[in-house]
């Protein structure tokens, strides 16, 4: 009967435990308790003079809890299980002494109540019946901190403790004689209170303020108070003054140029909290842009032109080879918008702003020459009409001629490009393709020659032809 009653009081722990869940996460307390021993029906006795176990254990929810009992002097404390205590519950009697167990009732006696883990849990209410007792403390106590304490006179009263989390429930007391609590009611674990941030401490490594040396790097660190927030995490920022640096998700500030900087740790928690520390930074070399480019075209070479010697260029994002400050304009880029871009070395020297040069296309090719050809084979009488001093002519289209008026003669047959000439602001244009043929030979008349026997010639040769007598020219 006794351990029927004493296994209630633990809460009967929630008799009333509707009340009990709180904010927790844990089991709530119920009356399905599983008490670690046997126990007959005798009191539960703390006494240096007998062999009586000075504890009792039982389990919650899968928890194990323990009410432990100790005395100071000669006397003893006694774990008494009463009858039906307040709302028809069970009771538990705190005692110094009863049923002849313990003699003396003087001395000073404790009763904690604590998971056997010593983890925390929650303790929503219990009832105190102390009626005609002497004072009683009771002590909530949390990580080895006091969270209440609590003073109980001569009443017979409930008390609320709001859900406290704690890890040991201790009543101490000169005198237990008829001394019960009922109704004991909470939860066997507690949720983790969200507890935030309230200040943040920056500190370089080392406690370093300064970074003095080129592309130099400093691990910052961030300190939050309290030691229990919940989430101690930060983001880590940093803002230019005047001076300029990065700064990684770890906190690692790299120096970018000299000045000071702000740097910042903003608390996760959204407490809003935020720590800074300034940095000075000096001794970095700090790179400048090259000059942007000007370069020009060069129509009749059709070159680009202006690159200065010793310096190193890109155009449209390619390494472009330079010789002696020019570099031939490449077919795809006319009728396009060239980007030329002068190489940083990688330490002083950034690369330059872009300079974007329009390459015009090239225009089409001349319609107007005309091919006249040759009177005969090699007669180099052929010509080219349909031109004018604009346009220039080739054989081969590498070696070009100037035309002056409006026609090109003494040609031989063959194949002849004509285009028009490169200008300030074009290249020279297209080429049309122009054949100078030849006229072919037809036989002179054969002659009739005859023999002038008295002057001893020949005759009948006709003035303006040529003649051959024998393979060999004559002279008529």
């Amino acid at each position: 009967m006794k351990k029927a009653k004493l296994f209630i009081f633990m809460v009967v722990l929630i008799v009333l435990s509707c009340t009990i869940m709180s904010n927790a996460e844990g089991v709530a307390f119920t009356e399905d308790f599983d008490w670690s021993d046997d126990y007959d029906d005798t009191d539960v006795v703390c006494d240096s003079g007998t062999s009586k176990p000075a504890f009792i254990d039982f389990t919650a929810g899968g928890v194990t809890f323990r009410i432990t009992t100790t005395s100071e002097g000669d006397g003893g404390a006694v774990l008494w299980f009463d009858g039906t205590g307040e709302g028809g519950s069970h009771s538990i009697e705190f005692q110094s002494g009863g049923e002849g167990e313990v003699e003396n009732h003087s001395t000073t006696e404790k009763f904690i109540i604590a998971r056997s883990d010593g983890n925390p849990w929650t303790l929503s209410s219990l009832w105190v019946n102390n009626t005609g007792g002497a004072e009683k403390t009771l002590t909530g106590t949390l990580n080895g901190e006091s969270v209440f304490t609590k003073k109980i006179g001569s009443v017979n009263i409930p008390i609320d403790f709001n859900d406290q989390v704690i890890d040991t429930l201790t009543i101490t007391g000169d005198d237990f004689y008829w001394f019960d609590i009922d109704n004991l009611s909470g939860n066997t674990e507690y949720e983790e209170p969200n507890t935030q941030v309230s200040f943040i401490t920056v500190t370089g490594e080392g406690d370093a303020t300064t970074i003095d040396t080129d592309d130099g790097t400093l691990q910052m660190s961030a300190s939050v108070l309290p030691a229990n927030a919940t989430d101690k995490t930060v983001t880590w920022s940093v803002v230019n003054v005047t001076g300029s640096a990065t700064i990684t998700e770890n906190g690692l500030l790299k120096a970018v140029e000299n000045g000071t900087v702000t740097v910042k740790a903003t608390s996760n928690d959204g407490s809003g909290v935020l720590g800074v520390e300034a940095i000075t930074i000096s001794n970095q070399i700090v790179a400048t842009p090259e000059t942007t480019p000007t370069i020009e075209i060069d129509y009749a070479d059709e070159t680009l032109t202006g690159f200065v010697d010793g310096k190193s260029y890109r155009i449209n994002g390619q390494d472009a080879t330079i010789t002696d400050g020019t570099i031939a304009v490449d077919a795809t880029w006319l009728g396009t918008d060239v980007s030329i871009v002068t190489k940083g070395n990688g330490t002083t020297k950034l690369d330059s702003a872009a300079q974007t040069l329009t390459v015009p296309t090239r225009a089409n090719a001349p319609i107007t020459p005309i091919a006249v050809d040759e009177t005969y084979p090699d007669a180099n009488d052929g010509k080219i009409t349909g031109v004018d001093d604009t346009m220039q002519y080739s054989a081969d289209q590498n070696t070009w001629n100037a035309i002056t008026g409006t026609e090109i003669t003494g040609l031989s047959d063959g194949i002849y490009y004509v285009c028009e000439k490169a200008s300030l602001v074009a290249f020279k244009s297209d080429s049309k393709e122009v054949t100078v043929g030849t006229t072919s030979a037809t036989p002179e008349t054969t002659p009739t020659i005859e023999i002038d026997y008295e002057d001893e010639t020949l005759t009948g040769f006709v003035d303006g032809k040529n003649y051959t007598i024998n393979g060999q020219d004559a002279a008529i």
